[in-house]
């Protein structure tokens, strides 16, 4: 790519959302696909589920309802999410230009019934176990023949004593995207409120279909806030020069993904899920999630599976860090409520980790220590702070997603769709930001508890997507494989070893380790 593809105006405004007829008259809408949308779209329609969605909540009831009860009220819940967040009832068409469009047809009463038929499905099990089902649907082809994208799955015991049920599951199903992790947090956030404040009331709403086009959440590179520098639109007569501080950023990702091309240290870890239910030590669950420190480790743990050579120490570890970034959005989009974005808001930049700082000058591994931990901490730490320097960490995807989109079309024509990624981490944070331990009723008593909840991606890389985040206090390692490629030995292994490489700050690193299920999720008691 040479400067004048990078140094090129361009215009945001192309993304609003524009009317779109319709053969009934119905209301419709449609905008172009943007930043880490496209590659998700490309992702999954070149990789067949590739990447998709899922977000599993366990939530236990204040008091034993009705099963009738209890799936009526939730089926009802859904269907008014759709109207005040229509975009999980969006589908994603590919136009005569070539470029990939977000559309939403509203729906008549009868056809958002049918909706509701096709993309709320009850489950029942005789233990209720988000992460089985997630495994069982994981092959659903995206999108269905009806079009859908989105689903929710509520899950019940098969057996509920005398009809009522204590304890429920929801599993969120969906192309990635029109939400990224925190929004479809706070889409469920949303969706478990409304369940909440419906559960000690019948009373019924009506609703008016082809109004809830005016809740489409925008696209992102249209709501930015004053902060987040924009790019030269093509009517001003400015220039644009890599002094400015979107053009600036837009040189700064890219020179780090063509480096990350060009000299890499090729490291794969197959990876499980886990929990770890206590810290150690008194350590606190600030220190243990640090992005930094989880991230160190991991970077210790591909090493030690991937031992370099001599020849490898001008070489780096390279994987994609992915930004949440709704700070960088106007208000009430920056906000961690339901009035925040539920949307697609991920900036991205290139983690280059050198090589030669886990290395003897003659090229042997170093210890895999305390001293060889702070020093991994202190130079990701300096990272860290150069990926927050960047001025236009969002904004500059938009235009960076049109170029790269045309490469990864070519690379999955050619089959080299889904590149070695050599390892990702995703640090979601504490779970209560976008995700309320407690619902309440409209009387303000708590109705509905959330014990544990997870997050996952289909891979068809064998992976990994690893994760870190808190939940109540509890810090929570997981990372999503494929697999049948991988053995739970081999997930034990590497999950041992990562949780180990992060405790040794703590000097305490022994804890029992257990397997239970089939799908290769882990358990730390």
């Amino acid at each position: 790519m040479n400067d004048d593809q990078l140094l090129a105006k361009f215009d945001l405004e192309q993304f609003q959302w524009k009317c779109l007829h319709t053969d009934d008259g119905a209301e419709a809408r449609i905008r172009l696909l943007a930043g880490g949308e496209c590659a998700h779209d490309i992702m999954n329609r070149y990789v067949q589920g590739d990447q998709t969605l899922f977000f599993a909540v366990y939530v236990d009831l204040e008091y034993a309802f009705a099963r009738a009860k209890i799936i009526e009220t939730c089926r009802n819940a859904w269907k008014w999410l759709r109207y005040h967040v229509p975009i999980i009832a969006c589908t994603i068409s590919v136009r005569d230009d070539n470029y990939s469009y977000l559309e939403y047809h509203s729906p008549t009463p009868s056809g958002a019934d049918e909706w509701v038929g096709r993309t709320f499905v009850v489950h029942d099990q005789q233990v209720l176990d988000l992460n089985e089902l997630r495994t069982q649907v994981g092959q659903t082809r995206i999108p269905s023949s009806a079009g859908d994208q989105t689903w929710l799955h509520f899950v019940t015991h098969a057996s509920a004593a005398d009809d009522t049920i204590t304890r429920v599951g929801f599993l969120f199903q969906s192309h990635h995207a029109p939400f990224d992790g925190p929004g479809i947090k706070l889409v469920s956030s949303h969706y478990l409120t409304q369940v909440a404040r419906s559960l000690d009331s019948s009373t019924s709403y009506d609703i008016a279909w082809g109004n809830e086009v005016h809740n489409l959440s925008p696209c992102v590179y249209n709501i930015l806030s004053a902060v987040e520098p924009r790019p030269i639109p093509p009517h001003s007569a400015e220039q644009p020069s890599f002094d400015h501080p979107y053009y600036q950023s837009m040189q700064t990702i890219y020179s780090g993904v063509f480096k990350a091309s060009q000299l890499s240290h090729e490291g794969r870890i197959p990876m499980g899920s886990g929990d770890v239910p206590e810290t150690s030590a008194g350590l606190s669950v600030r220190c243990l999630a640090s992005n930094p420190l989880s991230h160190a480790a991991l970077a210790m743990v591909v090493m030690s599976d991937n031992p370099p050579h001599k020849n490898d120490l001008e070489s780096f570890l390279n994987n994609y860090s992915l930004v949440n970034c709704r700070s960088r959005l106007m208000e009430p989009y920056s906000q961690p409520t339901h009035e925040g974005y539920p949307g697609y808001a991920i900036g991205m930049t290139m983690m280059r980790i050198p090589v030669s700082m886990f290395c003897s000058s003659s090229g042997e591994l170093l210890p895999l220590n305390r001293n060889l931990l702070f020093k991994a901490m202190a130079t990701i730490r300096e990272l860290y702070n150069h990926q927050r320097a960047v001025p236009a960490p969002l904004s500059c995807m938009a235009q960076l997603g049109q170029i790269m989109s045309a490469s990864m079309k070519d690379a999955a024509v050619s089959d080299l769709l889904p590149p070695n990624q050599c390892y990702m981490l995703s640090s979601d944070g504490v779970g209560e930001r976008y995700l309320q331990p407690t619902y309440a009723d409209h009387s303000g008593k708590t109705v509905l508890t959330v014990p544990k909840f997870f997050s996952s991606l289909n891979r068809n890389d064998p992976g990994p997507f690893f994760r870190i985040s808190s939940w109540k206090g509890v810090i929570e390692l997981s990372a999503d494989f494929n697999s049948n490629i991988l053995s739970k030995d081999e997930v034990r292994h590497h999950l041992t070893k990562w949780k180990k490489l992060m405790l040794l700050i703590t000097r305490d690193a022994q804890d029992e380790i257990t397997i239970s299920g089939t799908t290769g999720r882990l358990d730390y008691k």
